[in-house]
């Protein structure tokens, strides 16, 4: 990763660093949810000015939600994003998340275009196809989830990139552009600016890296 890159992207690190200043536990947080509990945030309607009491999340008025929507708080939700759930899924986002604005998070089964020939290239309508969100987190513009997709914590989404089918581990970033399809994310993996990870090898062989206090990241050779 080149000096430029690594200034690109210092400024996000610092947030997802200082985010978790003062939390000491490295426990990975449980993805499973019970819908039948805890609801802080839901869904009353189709714009965000229609939700009720626990606002400590701020959302955009310009925000379509659409299904059953869970937010934990201080979620930052910006312009023109679309949460929409789909009729059998649910998204929850963890708290201290940020989703910036015109990002798409889509619940609904959806074709997988990289399957080869004869496998199922479309969810059943018994699956689900849940979008779980972990605590601190910053998905950046324009960014494209289509479940279902578990993301841990302190995830760093690029503008632009694309994810479908996954799960990512914690203190992952996804660089701009990207296209990740299919796969599973070990924690601490770098995706390169513009990269298509749509094979199971392909994320395994992805750098490891270590966040510094600075707000910058390097690579390590785990290999």
């Amino acid at each position: 990763m080149g000096i430029l890159n690594k200034m690109m992207f210092s400024g996000m690190v610092g947030y997802l660093i200082g985010v978790n200043q003062g939390n000491s536990s490295s426990e990975n947080h449980p993805r499973d949810v019970d819908a039948s509990k805890e609801r802080p945030v839901e869904s009353q309607g189709s714009k965000g000015e229609d939700y009720r009491e626990n606002r400590s999340p701020s959302i955009h008025s310009s925000a379509i939600m659409k299904g059953d929507v869970m937010m934990e708080d201080d979620v930052d939700v910006g312009a023109y994003v679309t949460l929409n759930a789909g009729e059998r899924s649910y998204i929850r986002i963890g708290s201290g998340t940020t989703i910036q604005d015109a990002v798409i998070m889509d619940g609904a089964p959806h074709f997988i275009p990289h399957m080869a020939v004869g496998e199922t290239a479309r969810l059943s309508q018994d699956e689900d196809s849940d979008i779980d969100v972990g605590e601190n987190c910053f998905f950046d513009h324009q960014t494209q989830l289509n479940g279902p997709i578990t993301i841990g914590d302190d995830v760093y989404v690029g503008p632009q990139s694309f994810i479908s089918h996954c799960r990512i581990g914690n203190h992952c970033i996804i660089s701009p552009g990207a296209r990740v399809v299919g796969v599973e994310i070990e924690a601490n993996r770098l995706v390169p600016i513009g990269a298509v990870i749509t094979e199971q090898e392909e994320a395994d062989e992805l750098p490891s890296i270590i966040l510094h206090r600075d707000g910058t990241f390097s690579e390590q050779n785990i290999f």
